[in-house]
């Protein structure tokens, strides 16, 4: 069988068969046979090319030289885990849109995902070998993904990792009881509750209205609200 190795590896190559005459030897040939550079004797050498090449060996002897047997020794380029675009945020229930993977070499043996952190356990996620692109199904916690190549005998590498953020929606978003107050008179402050859901990081905007459309009150940004005197 013609063996495989990555870039910067070295492999045996041996002959197979055969017998030497008296006076006779085994000499080995790079990039042709007899005509090529010779680069060692024996029935078996190392060899440690840099690129996919083919080596010739032959017995050769006072009396004749048999012909040439051959092996290509072929050489995979380091694997490369590629890259994934940046990490993203999603609303809880939606899936992760679409995730491309570039700049990798090698084949796409499988996707990953872990529920920890981006250097946590990772679980293949099924039916993913060969893909260059992936969306997951709906997502309710946040997922860390990555992918991992091998180029032929090379040891595998991963893609930086992705972290997809699941967010639920704005909760809790109520104001203290409601009151009556005689016209031309001011209403007790009004009182937000603390919001539930997002990233915990809130914003406010109060809004009123008397009949239709609601609006922005200026300057009502706080979470919560003095409104003045209703005329």
């Amino acid at each position: 069988a013609s063996p495989a190795i990555c870039i910067g590896g070295n492999t045996n190559i041996s002959v197979v068969g055969g017998s030497l005459g008296t006076g006779a030897s085994w000499k080995w040939y790079a990039g042709g046979c007899a005509s090529g550079a010779s680069i060692g004797t024996g029935p078996s050498i190392n060899v440690n090319p840099t690129q996919t090449t083919t080596y010739y060996v032959r017995a050769e002897g006072d009396c004749n030289n048999t012909t040439c047997a051959s092996v290509q020794v072929t050489v995979n380029p380091a694997s490369a885990g590629g890259t994934l675009a940046s990490d993203s945020t999603i609303c809880a229930g939606s899936n992760s849109g679409l995730l491309t993977l570039s700049g990798y070499s090698g084949s796409i043996l499988r996707w990953e995902g872990s529920n920890t952190n981006a250097v946590g356990s990772y679980s293949a996620i099924g039916n993913t070998t060969g893909l260059t692109s992936f969306t997951s199904g709906a997502l309710y916690q946040d997922v860390w993904v990555r992918v991992v190549v091998q180029s032929g005998s090379c040891a595998e590498a991963t893609s930086n990792p992705v972290k997809i953020t699941s967010q639920w929606g704005v909760g809790n978003n109520y104001i203290d009881e409601s009151q009556i107050v005689c016209r031309g008179s001011a209403p007790a402050g009004l009182t937000g509750y603390t919001p539930s859901g997002g990233d915990g990081n809130f914003s406010y905007q109060w809004q009123s209205r008397t009949t239709g459309s609601w609006s922005n009150i200026s300057g009502a940004t706080g979470k919560n609200y003095a409104p003045g005197a209703i005329t």
